[in-house]
């Protein structure tokens, strides 16, 4: 980033009393790092999966990016959609939907906050850890979690912090484990984007704007709590905010 343009967002977060998160490639497979979830050796990336002689494939579609689908022998996709990689397969589950599921994530700031669960019917969908004990017990296979209790006691071992009982504000781990990158050389690495963004305004353009906001004093639009923010009158529709 431009020096300018970075003092400029620093100077506007530390108004705030807010600090700045840089958003990298892939933000959603922190927690899985941290959980030493990544590719190991023996695995096998999607341009192998045709090698493999069974394949679970939960949530992931790579049959609608031009990628194998199919194991050479067996497949069983867990998602909430009819995708097109599920059409592919021998055996469809249906899975929950983000709304639906209950546990632990974990954002940018490494802050690990309750999952709750929407009061809705799922039917006869499942979250990743029932369908793959189902699995495993068709199987025949003795897992070591089984459920929400024995996964959040796996997490709080490897992690260090209990997440049985967390805050509705969460709590932020100050140092996620970083796993080492397998022998084999089998990585991800994820980008933003494929195409280049353009922008008409230039750096200098954006750190002007944002020391202008700096500078009278803006603040955090956050309904009811901010002294700039105008109040709603009854029965109207409330404007937009932080917290809306």
């Amino acid at each position: 980033m431009d020096a300018p343009l970075l003092a400029a967002v620093q100077a506007f977060a530390g108004s705030l009393g807010t600090r700045v998160l840089a958003l990298p490639a892939g933000p959603n497979s922190l927690g899985l790092g941290a959980l030493g979830l990544v590719p190991r050796d023996g695995g096998r990336s999607y341009a192998q999966l045709a090698q493999a002689p069974a394949a679970f494939i939960s949530r992931l579609d790579p049959a609608a990016q031009g990628l194998p689908a199919r194991a050479r022998g067996f497949t069983v996709v867990h998602d909430t959609h009819l995708t097109a990689t599920a059409r592919q397969a021998d055996v469809v589950l249906p899975a929950v939907t983000n709304y639906e599921k209950r546990g632990t994530t974990v954002n940018l700031e490494g802050r690990l906050l309750p999952l709750q669960q929407a009061a809705v019917s799922s039917g006869e969908a499942a979250d990743l850890i029932r369908a793959l004990s189902a699995l495993a017990e068709a199987l025949r296979v003795r897992t070591t979690v089984r459920g929400q209790r024995s996964a959040q006691a796996l997490v709080a071992q490897r992690l260090g912090q209990p997440v049985d009982s967390l805050p509705q504000g969460g709590t932020v781990v100050t140092s996620l484990p970083r796993p080492a990158a397998p022998a084999s050389g089998l990585t991800h690495t994820p980008r933003l984007w494929d195409m280049p963004l353009t922008h008409r305004e230039t750096a200098s353009d954006w750190a002007e704007h944002i020391s202008s906001l700096v500078d009278n004093r803006w603040e955090l639009p956050m309904h009811g709590t901010s002294s700039s923010a105008p109040r709603s009158a009854p029965g109207s529709v409330p404007t937009p905010g932080g917290d809306d």
